[in-house]
């Protein structure tokens, strides 16, 4: 990677972590400490590739580390913060789509990586690399989502999406009220509230799966040699030894 390119990196990464830092001074003035907390869960994560490549001694390529940046301040900060999520409804589905190939990225180098080491005296298909991958993507998917339920039963967030926004609550409290207590017009209005969470919870997971099943696809085809798609640059590699 040349200079230019590492410095428009830094720079590009250093206003994500500055507009962070911003929200999160400004959320402890206001008393908004679960968006502080928030802010912190996101400065903290963007910490997080460097600090897997010092203690597991790995090289995340630029675009793949670029990528993992961006994708936590737009799914934490753009999307919690700054309410994508209710401004764009497909801002959830496209995030989680690309979360399921991303971490199919890192499944797929964590399996290849141990497949290649020396001290490892084992030798994985291309078709056992390709499920685990896809496993592993969904399992990281499937507990993101138990965060998430968790986050919302203990801090009081709306991750799930359980929750309807100002505009849905209005209509249906108009509802309610023209039902003039007609349990039978009601019904469907509450059925709706109690399946707003699951259905979100269901898409985050089917896309996920559709984002780790399109990468698994790829390395598959990459390790049998039939795409000219290259996708080594976005693997994670061991680190060369002189560098440390």
């Amino acid at each position: 990677m040349s200079a230019t390119k590492n410095k428009k990196m830094t720079i590009v990464f250093w206003i994500m972590r500055l507009i962070v830092i911003a929200e999160l001074v400004s959320a402890i003035f206001l008393k908004n400490y679960i968006v502080a907390m928030q802010a912190v869960w996101i400065l903290l994560l963007f910490l997080l590739p460097i600090l897997i490549e010092r203690h597991m001694h790995i090289e995340f390529p630029t675009i793949t580390e670029v990528t993992l940046v961006c994708f936590v301040f737009a799914a934490l900060f753009l999307g919690e913060i700054g309410e994508f999520y209710y401004k764009f409804p497909w801002w959830d589905i496209m995030l989680h789509t690309i979360s399921g190939f991303i971490i199919g990225v890192i499944g797929f180098s964590l399996i290849r990586l141990l497949n290649e080491h020396e001290k490892v005296k084992i030798s994985l298909s291309p078709m056992f690399v390709a499920i685990f991958t896809f496993t592993f993507a969904l399992g990281i998917g499937g507990l993101w989502e138990i965060f998430e339920f968790a986050a919302d039963r203990i801090v009081g967030t709306n991750m799930q999406k359980y929750m309807l926004d100002e505009q849905a609550i209005k209509a249906m409290s108009d509802t309610i009220v023209q039902a003039n207590g007609d349990l039978q017009l009601l019904t469907p209005i509450f059925r709706k509230i109690c399946v707003f969470g699951l259905k979100d919870t269901m898409w985050d997971i089917i896309v996920d799966a559709v984002g780790a099943a399109v990468f698994s696809i790829l390395g598959y085809l990459y390790l049998v040699g039939k795409t000219k798609i290259d996708i080594s640059k976005l693997l994670i590699k061991r680190r060369d030894s002189k560098k440390d």
